[in-house]
């Protein structure tokens, strides 16, 4: 995505550029005044962009050629031309009035329509592309979406991403713990490699309640309580730059005003986040369970770390206020799925691919109802929203990268 996003205006140089070389062919001409000026160009140059914008960086990333990467991308462009054809047909005359129509029934402005329209074409773009690739229709990707889209409707309260981070923080790090195999297996091996902690650790603390009093010499034999924090802040502080130092170069990189100073802060920032991160799950907890917070007898069971696990959410505070609402939408993501698949473990319901779809259709519904708030990437370059419908964003364009 950065890449397409950092190479968007080369390529608009580009395309005229080859396009009036094309030109200069009598046969090819048509074929291009086709594509650039007619409704069916549109729609054809949103499926091109599409493909190209899932395709190419995939198949960097993975340096593979598979046939389910080549049927995402058609999905990804199934879903940019049919946006844009909805879009298109929505915009005649005859079909705005009707909107404008339904609209104040329900008491909303003539203005409504504008987002209506975009409302309506996402809704039938990723219906369409659940049928291209019927892999898209998991709880991962369903959920992904829909915790980007209720943002849009749910109230706002003081410390909202906060609260939302300490309580997917809980739920991810005591389903970590305790059932492992009802977590996301990618998300599971990422903390795994950040946690800094043995398989054979995590069996322990997972295969039964483990006395109190057992928790250090599992956790760090061998070493005292402070000794153990001062070595696994540091370690985890290390993994955290090697993660996030690659992220911060290209950000700084794509920068319109680069700032060295901004980026060294933004990579201390988002390092010691990961590391109070950590550190709350397998630092804190040799203080939380000790006297006076439990006794002897007491065990280390689901409920306990639910009850001390949320603490880990606190370190979105360090972050920026822009980057706190994406990192709690991203681990709710992951604690809403691993809620989803302890409820499927226990037979409380069974995988519905009707109802994905539907709350796929909704949260699409959502987003593209404020398209204006989406990227440029998204509703300009790939859906091609009109610029009189777009806004300027308020964010910075640095600011942009970093949500994309």
């Amino acid at each position: 995505l950065d890449l397409v996003f950092s190479c968007s205006m080369s390529y608009e140089a580009l395309t005229t550029h080859v396009t009036n070389v094309l030109r200069s062919h009598k046969l090819l001409a048509h074929v291009v005044d086709w594509y650039c000026d007619s409704k069916s160009g549109s729609v054809t140059q949103g499926f091109i962009r599409g493909f190209i914008l899932y395709y190419v960086p995939v198949t960097l990333l993975r340096r593979k050629l598979k046939l389910a990467i080549l049927q995402r991308s058609v999905a990804v462009g199934g879903f940019s031309a049919t946006v844009r054809a909805i879009n298109i047909f929505l915009s005649e005359e005859k079909h705005e009035e009707r909107l404008s129509t339904l609209l104040n029934k329900f008491g909303y402005s003539k203005e409504s329509v504008s987002e209506l329209r975009p409302a309506i074409s996402g809704c039938v773009g990723i219906v369409l592309a659940t049928l291209l690739d019927h892999s898209l229709v998991n709880s991962v990707f369903v959920l992904w979406c829909l915790m980007r889209g209720l943002p849009f409707i749910l109230p706002r309260i003081p410390y909202g991403p906060t609260l939302a981070m300490c309580l997917a923080a809980t739920q991810i790090g005591t389903t970590w713990v305790k059932r492992p195999l009802e977590l996301d297996q990618s998300y599971r091996k990422f903390l795994i490699s950040q946690g800094g902690k043995r398989a054979s650790v995590l069996e322990m603390f997972g295969n039964e309640d483990i006395p109190v009093r057992m928790l250090c010499a599992i956790n760090h034999p061998g070493q005292s309580c402070s000794g153990h924090a001062v070595r696994y802040c540091l370690q985890s502080f290390l993994r955290a730059v090697k993660l996030y130092a690659p992220l911060q170069l290209a950000f700084f990189i794509m920068s319109q005003n680069r700032s060295v100073k901004k980026s060294l802060i933004g990579l201390l920032k988002s390092s010691l986040f990961m590391v109070f991160y950590c550190a709350s799950a397998w630092v804190i907890l040799c203080i939380n369970f000790k006297k006076p917070f439990v006794s002897d007898r007491s065990t280390i069971s689901t409920k306990a770390l639910y009850m001390r696990l949320w603490i880990s959410g606190l370190g979105v505070l360090i972050e920026n206020p822009s980057r706190r609402s994406e990192l709690a939408q991203y681990c709710c993501t992951y604690a809403a799925d691993s809620l989803y698949k302890h409820g499927l473990v226990r037979g409380m319901y069974t995988p519905n691919r009707a109802i994905g779809i539907a709350v796929l259709a909704f949260s699409w519904f959502l987003l593209m109802w404020n398209h204006r708030s989406q990227p440029k990437v998204l509703s300009k370059w790939l859906l091609e929203f009109k610029a009189k419908e777009i806004k300027e964003p308020e964010i910075h364009r640095d600011a942009e990268i970093q949500q994309i």
